[in-house]
């Protein structure tokens, strides 16, 4: 068993239960586009650790997918 510990509390797995979070990282498809804007979009609304002050439509984070995945590796 490993620990990690936040303030205190801590979490422990093994090293399969890693491994199978490691197995969730996977290119990122335009079919991903409605999960990732959801999640983006909340932290636009709700937080300050975004430069977007308004939520990005399904359109404009297709075209970054798009974008990014023509150029470079885009894992989620």
């Amino acid at each position: 068993y490993a620990c990690i510990s936040f303030t205190n509390n801590c979490v422990h797995f093994t090293l399969a239960d890693f491994k199978k979070k490691a197995d969730m990282i996977r290119q990122v498809r335009l079919s991903d586009a409605p999960s990732i804007a959801a999640i983006y979009n909340y932290y636009v609304l709700n937080t300050v650790i975004s430069f977007d002050e308004s939520p990005l439509s399904m359109e404009e984070i297709s075209a970054l997918i798009k974008n990014i995945s023509a150029n470079y590796p885009y894992f989620g």
